[in-house]
């Protein structure tokens, strides 16, 4: 696993062969901000509704005064360090290997965590949407497990926060996941290069 300051590199495959490759199709920042808002409000709003009916309470983001606003700074930047993580051990070696790239861009306040060499596409829906379910779907399968108990008391607040935030940043991963099911075969390979994604049969 490599960590990368800037911005994403670019495959010397695609590179070198161009007309073998397909770009997908689909918004570049900053119209990308245009689908990212309204998809990581609608997330939370579904994410809210299923921790209602679990028994918790609603929590929004900034909804109540925060008296330990640099204690939830941590913990927001916290969940996106594992965020980005989980993505990388859904590539292939679990991420270790050194083709695994998680780096940060500065310019778009954006992490990532990409894989330098070719992957399945079912390999890749699976990468995106890994996060979501680890990070915002478990903590509420967990709550619905021991929320009755004195456990799950402690640690409702902390696992509605975990998953509501990671479900406001994993807005993109499934903006991607969809377009990925939609516009590339199920028998492609896939690559990353110079953040954006290539396809060919």
């Amino acid at each position: 696993m490599q960590f990368r300051w800037g911005v994403i590199p670019t495959d010397p495959d695609v590179q070198s062969n161009p007309q073998e490759w397909r770009a997908i199709q689909g918004p570049d920042f900053p119209g990308l901000f245009v689908y990212l808002f309204p998809t990581a409000f609608g997330v939370l709003i579904c994410l809210n509704i299923l921790w209602l009916l679990a028994g918790a309470g609603l929590l929004f983001p900034l909804q109540r005064p925060w008296n330990h606003i640099f204690t939830h700074v941590v913990l927001f930047l916290t969940i996106i360090i594992i965020h980005e993580l989980i993505h990388a051990i859904g590539y292939p070696d679990r991420g270790l290997s050194r083709k695994t790239i998680i780096g940060f861009r500065p310019d778009l306040l954006m992490a990532y965590a990409h894989h330098y060499s070719p992957i399945s596409r079912n390999r890749l829906l699976f990468v995106t949407i890994l996060p979501f379910f680890i990070l915002s779907l478990l903590p509420l399968v967990i709550f619905v497990i021991f929320g009755s108990g004195f456990l799950g008391q402690i640690l409702s607040t902390g696992l509605l926060f975990v998953s509501l935030m990671n479900g406001v940043l994993s807005a993109g991963d499934l903006l991607g996941a969809i377009m990925v099911f939609r516009q590339i075969p199920p028998s492609a390979i896939i690559c990353f290069s110079g953040g954006k994604v290539y396809w060919k049969l």
